[in-house]
């Protein structure tokens, strides 16, 4: 189940980490000029850099700067742009009414929530690179108070998100959604704003990319092959999992580079992790979990399924993999209970 486990991750995590180089890409492109995949390979090879040098402490200690830059650029391009468009009348003038409500539109229903929801806030819970940063915390104390500004610093950036892409899409309403803020950024920001607008952005691609790289390269490591790096020593320990993190990351930028889009990339990525893993590490998680077996056949029934319906785009599909993976959990809750009531019946 490890190494199933990790085999999930590695698709998916390469998948993440390649949508965050062409992202950067694009980025650089729509603002420096060139072409995108020679941006691309430039921001691949950068974040593949730092981290290589740094680790998790050069992570880590870029992390709050680049916190600072994403919600000045943010709020910026918000303040900006909304009133280039006109404020909240210019919008509702420009917008179809379906733009304003949430959580559910005449575009968005229930079931697309419930369904992007399971996809990726399930991410949330589960996800390694998650993890990864609970685990660098002082104290179970100091995990908690992360996690708690975290949360404080999502939400309303969310919001900030989803009302920038609705400028944009009043201002330039033919731009793909891929493209739409920086040239919002390109278009209403002052000069110096801009810039800082362009490093927000790629401050959030690189935080993002470099703890994927070094999850991704440790799970391929220590999982998938098993490697005990506590036996080789630290340095030939750091040795190799730096050469995993240099194949990973060439790997990752060259799979961003023909995965055909960034948002497509992603989704396939988390439809993958969450669809295989979701249910099999909740059930541990909430300490009811699977056996071994029937841990691997959640994980490949629902992972499988729901790679399926992202690639064939039948969202029915795609759930039926997390209810394939949750069926399975059930089963197995059951047949755990008659072997123990059998077990008990023939004691004396």
């Amino acid at each position: 189940m490890r190494r199933v486990a990790a085999a999930f991750i590695a698709v998916a995590w390469m998948g993440i980490v390649g949508a965050q180089a062409s992202a950067s890409g694009s980025l650089l492109a729509a603002f420096l000029g060139g072409h995108y995949s020679a941006w691309t390979l430039a921001a691949g090879v950068l974040f593949l850099l730092y981290t290589l040098l740094g680790g998790q402490v050069s992570v880590i200690g870029t992390d709050l700067p680049q916190l600072l830059f994403v919600i000045i650029g943010l709020a910026g391009s918000a303040l900006f742009g909304l009133r280039a468009a006109g404020g909240i009348g210019g919008l509702r003038a420009a917008l179809d009414p379906g733009f304003f409500s949430f959580p559910l539109s005449p575009g968005f229903s229930a079931s697309d929530l419930a369904l992007l929801v399971l996809v990726v806030g399930s991410t949330y819970v589960t996800g390694p690179d998650m993890l990864s940063r609970l685990f660098c915390s002082r104290d179970e104390s100091s995990a908690r108070r992360g996690i708690v500004l975290s949360i404080a610093v999502i939400v309303p950036l969310a919001f900030l998100i989803a009302l920038i892409g609705m400028v944009a899409r009043t201002l330039y309403p033919g731009v793909s959604p891929e493209a739409a803020f920086p040239l919002l950024m390109k278009g209403t920001l002052p000069p110096l704003l801009a810039g800082l607008a362009m490093l927000a952005l790629l401050s959030a691609f690189l935080s993002s990319a470099d703890t994927t790289l070094l999850t991704l390269a440790t799970v391929l490591a220590v999982d998938l092959l098993g490697l005990d790096l506590g036996r080789l020593g630290a340095r030939s320990g750091l040795r190799v999992l730096r050469g995993f993190t240099a194949l990973a990351g060439a790997g990752a930028v060259l799979a961003g580079l023909y995965s055909g889009g960034i948002i497509p990339s992603l989704l396939l990525a988390y439809a993958v992790f969450s669809g295989g893993l979701f249910v099999p590490i909740l059930a541990g998680l909430v300490g009811s979990p699977l056996r071994a077996p029937m841990a691997v056949a959640a994980a490949l029934g629902g992972g499988s399924l729901a790679l399926a319906g992202k690639l064939l785009g039948n969202d029915l599909l795609l759930a039926a993999g997390f209810a394939v993976s949750l069926a399975v959990w059930l089963a197995d809750r059951l047949l755990a209970g008659r072997g123990l009531r059998s077990g008990s019946r023939g004691q004396p």
